[in-house]
């Protein structure tokens, strides 16, 4: 398997729904309009005709609502169903794992509305119901997918969390220096003279923990040679001069089999379900009798 396949959980839980293009049912409109520009019509018609016929919209929406009913005919004829607390319950993960903004920006990635989601959701549901056979994922695969992919996936390098001071000259960063090796506060100077905005506004407190590889040259040697609690002497980078302080330090740890096996789990089960999806709808429209009047 790619290894590339290993995402977040959170990804993990909505990117399957990409597996089946969904299209939910458009109710008739009143008007024969659908929009107005300065009181001109562009008219309901007009928007079909440039959907079906001037670009490949029409066509790939098509190609969509034929591979869904495809799924609804093979699950009729199996007597699989989905029902509406098993759709819900998938909509309220998917709106857990993506709060706020996050869940519009998700429905704009799906190229859906909040309307066409459950339609979207119950054929992935469907979907992962004709194929429950060939999607198990044993522990002994995951296992083994850990092994071959440990030291890429599940260790997690020695990391640091800073606190800078950015100077546009060794003069401006060693006389920072020496004001925090009299007893000035490192926070307070950083407040006062850093150059770089970002952590200034901070009192030169750097966001999260940082791997080696995420520090410039210089600065990541200074930060994971200096002790815990002490500053180092300034150093300087492409952009300017560093001095920094070491706020905390973390080691180095590989994600032990436990910790990550659901996850695996998971992927690995989305990546068989997509595997499986492509060969059932390759040979379900090769056996059907389809026939487009586009």
């Amino acid at each position: 398997m790619a290894k590339h396949l290993l995402l977040p959980a959170l990804v993990a839980a909505l990117l399957p729904l990409a597996l089946v293009p969904a299209w939910a049912a458009v109710a008739s409109a009143p008007g024969p309009n659908v929009a107005t520009v300065n009181g001109t019509p562009v008219t309901r018609a007009a928007l079909i005709e440039r959907a079906l016929y001037e670009t490949t919209a029409g066509a790939d929406l098509l190609n969509e609502m034929v591979n869904e009913l495809l799924v609804e005919q093979e699950a009729k004829a199996k007597s699989i169903t989905v029902t509406k607390a098993e759709t819900d319950a998938r909509i309220k993960t998917i709106r857990d794992a993506t709060p706020g903004e996050q869940f519009q920006l998700y429905l704009r990635m799906q190229s859906l509305t909040e309307k066409g989601l459950p339609g979207k959701v119950r054929i992935k549901l469907l979907v992962e119901k004709l194929l429950a056979n060939q999607i198990q994922v044993s522990e002994a695969e995951a296992r083994a997918y850990y092994d071959q992919n440990k030291d890429q996936l599940f260790n997690v390098p020695e990391t640091v969390s800073l606190s800078v001071i950015k100077s546009a000259t060794e003069a401006a960063a060693k006389a920072a220096a020496e004001r925090i090796a009299k007893g000035a506060d490192f926070a307070q100077v950083a407040a006062e003279v850093s150059t770089d905005e970002n952590t200034k506004a901070k009192s030169g407190r750097v966001p999260g923990a940082l791997a080696k590889v995420q520090l410039p040259p210089g600065v990541a040697e200074a930060a994971f040679s200096t002790e815990v609690g002490k500053m180092s002497a300034p150093v300087q980078s492409q952009d300017g001069w560093w001095l920094v302080k070491v706020e905390s330090k973390a080691a180095a740890i590989t994600r032990p089999f436990e910790q990550v096996k659901e996850r695996i789990i998971s992927e690995l089960r989305t990546e068989k379900l997509r595997q499986a999806w492509e060969k059932w709808l390759t040979a379900k429209r090769k056996s059907a009798e389809i026939k487009s009047e586009l």
